[in-house]
């Protein structure tokens, strides 16, 4: 429409300067003068038409720019419960020693916080950047204002995935209004419970080593086919008199119940996984090997206990004492066998296979150092190697 007004105005200006340069008698001065004019008014005509074009332009940047980018994703975890959780995942925290054990292996950068405080011993095989994270305690005695305070993005709840599980963690999700992602912990599936938490923290390329290192471990257990016969009996302790136990078939037990040993203890107590016995017990189960933790928290050493039993009088006629069979567990910067039962335990089933079965498992220092590195951030040597069993 502009444009065709403008076109009016030339035209109509043509005219006046035909009609001009007739009355003017061919008036140079005045015909460059009415040129300038109708020039002016048509450059006039044109700039106007072009400007609601750039208005459109602008309105269309406007519209692109307000479109939104989702910051949330929907998952459904290990149990089966869905939850909608933030995009990126930067700030974890677990509610017990086996979930943060697999944080700290997979992704140690967004972990917030440990369970519990270190020993001196265990601190020398923590990565130095997370020897000073916060302590939060665990799920039945976190000092919940700081943990949230703090922000985690998400929590892992690294247990049973069973249904009654399941509901005790709903409560205290509701308790938190935290999404709790629920992790299978069985040693078993070690190779899952990696590459679910390697989807769920953006993790996927450290988690396929982990996964792939857990299967191919997994594999050569169960590949082994020990005989029936060759099958021994084990006894493994933990705290202060090496008398707290867990039964076969508890998650506690389950590198053994892997390996085909038989765990002698088949109590059921108050607990599901750990129960009190007594040295009489021991001495009538008569197991071929007993195999020690210590307890850390008292700063008593696996090496510590494993002398109090061989000096015991009571213990001298059980066949894993006769013999020599009495093993400390090394624990540091957590134990080879449980305590907690995570992913350390991948190391632990390699070393006591070659312990009680050495025809069909090898085992070296090497496997150590490969270990250390790829689940726990650091290189060791043959000295701290010896050091670990000290």
């Amino acid at each position: 429409m502009l444009i065709l007004i403008a076109l009016f105005f030339y035209e109509y200006n043509a005219k006046l300067i035909k009609n001009q340069a007739t009355k003017w008698g061919e008036n140079n001065m005045n015909k460059r003068l009415i040129i300038i004019i109708s020039v002016v008014l048509i450059l006039s005509s044109i700039l106007c038409s072009c400007a609601p074009k750039q208005e459109v332009i602008t309105e269309q940047k406007t519209e692109a720019a307000t479109e939104k980018i989702p910051s949330t994703r929907v998952i459904t975890d290990m149990a089966g419960r869905i939850h909608e959780i933030n995009l990126e995942i930067t700030k974890v925290f677990a509610t017990n020693p086996v979930g943060t054990t697999l944080v700290y292996t997979l992704s140690p950068d967004k972990l917030l916080g440990w369970n519990y405080q270190f020993n001196d011993l265990e601190l020398a095989f923590i990565a130095d950047e997370y020897k000073d994270l916060p302590v939060y305690g665990t799920i039945k005695n976190a000092n919940y204002e700081a943990l949230i305070s703090a922000g985690p993005d998400i929590i892992i709840s690294a247990a049973g995935v069973d249904e009654k599980t399941a509901s005790k963690i709903d409560k205290f999700q509701d308790q938190l209004g935290i999404p709790i992602i629920m992790v299978d912990e069985s040693l078993i599936n070690s190779e899952e419970a990696y590459s679910f938490l390697g989807e769920v923290l953006n993790e996927q390329e450290k988690a396929k080593k982990l996964s792939d290192y857990a299967k191919k471990v997994l594999n050569s257990i169960s590949s082994n086919n020990m005989p029936e016969e060759n099958s021994v009996s084990i006894y493994f302790g933990n705290g202060i008199n090496s008398l707290n136990t867990s039964s076969r078939g508890t998650p506690p037990s389950e590198s053994f119940d892997l390996l085909g040993a038989l765990n002698v203890c088949n109590l059921q107590g108050d607990s599901p996984d750990r129960i009190e016995v007594t040295p009489e017990h021991i001495i009538e189960w008569n197991p071929d090997y007993i195999f020690i933790n210590g307890e850390p928290t008292e700063d008593i050493s696996s090496t510590s206990a494993v002398k109090s039993i061989l000096e015991n009088e009571s213990y001298k006629n059980i066949n894993a004492v006769k013999k020599g069979k009495v093993i400390n567990i090394p624990n540091t910067p957590f134990a080879w066998l449980d305590r907690p039962r995570s992913s350390n335990r991948l190391l632990g089933l390699q070393w006591a296979g070659s312990i009680i079965y050495p025809d069909y498992f090898e085992f070296s220092s090497d496997d150590v150092k490969e270990f250390y590195s790829l689940f726990y951030h650091i290189d060791i040597t043959d000295v701290d190697i010896e050091e670990l069993f000290n």
